[in-house]
């Protein structure tokens, strides 16, 4: 899940595993997992992506067990944001960056 946690007096948004409830503190340690069927995305530990099918093997819509697919958290987010930009080259004039407490972006 992506969720705003208080850091040095800041909220900032995080990555968190949806099976040990950790920080994903680097996205080449972790994946984003999804069934088609659903269309929701879930993020884990790569270390923990397996124990998380196990639990959450939910059926697909023809009644068989689900199958999960897996992004490299790195590459979901770099899509993400390919899709964010496309979704909003309008209108972005003006808009800016301020970088706070350990490079952290804190307002675009």
């Amino acid at each position: 899940m992506i969720r705003y946690v208080q850091d040095d007096n800041l909220w900032c948004p995080y990555v968190i595993c949806d099976h040990c409830n950790e920080r994903i503190e680097d996205a080449k340690q972790g994946n984003a997992l999804y069934n088609p069927d659903k269309g929701i995305v879930y993020f884990t530990h790569k270390k923990c992506n397996h124990a998380w099918e196990h639990i959450n093997h939910a059926e697909s819509s023809n009644g068989s067990r689900a199958c999960w697919f897996a992004d490299e958290l790195e590459a979901f987010i770099l899509r993400l944001g390919i899709n964010l930009a496309m979704a909003k080259a309008e209108g972005t004039e003006g808009l800016s960056v301020w970088v706070g407490v350990r490079g952290k972006i804190l307002m675009l």
